[in-house]
């Protein structure tokens, strides 16, 4: 809740670019652990659980949905000032630190209710 609490308020109160910078560890941290799991679990991916989570994390068409994000985001940054640049930088981490948060909590195996 923490977590999309914070990409509602970043998107109402911020720009196009600060919300591009909130939702991208979602996304590239799916992406990067499914690519991970295919890896590393591939000679028992069939018997898998998660393989449909998996394979569709983990597949060019989902990396497609979010690959722009990194050229416009270093489009957009080029005309910011610096106390911007900072400012989005820490909008950045803060979403990493979520997404790190989020991860952890299913690997504990807590449950946020």
């Amino acid at each position: 809740m923490a977590y999309t609490s914070n990409m509602m308020a970043v998107g109402h109160n911020y720009g196009i670019l600060e919300l591009m910078v909130t939702v991208l560890p979602c996304g590239w941290s799916y992406y990067d652990f499914a690519c991970r799991l295919k890896r590393d679990f591939k000679n028992c991916l069939e018997q898998n659980y998660y393989k449909d989570w998996i394979e569709n994390y983990s597949s060019n068409n989902f990396y497609e949905s979010f690959e722009w994000f990194f050229p416009m985001i270093d489009k957009l940054c080029l005309r910011k000032t610096e106390p911007e640049l900072e400012r989005i930088i820490a909008i950045f981490k803060s979403s990493v630190e979520f997404e790190y948060l989020f991860w952890d909590m299913a690997y504990k195996q807590q449950m946020s209710y």
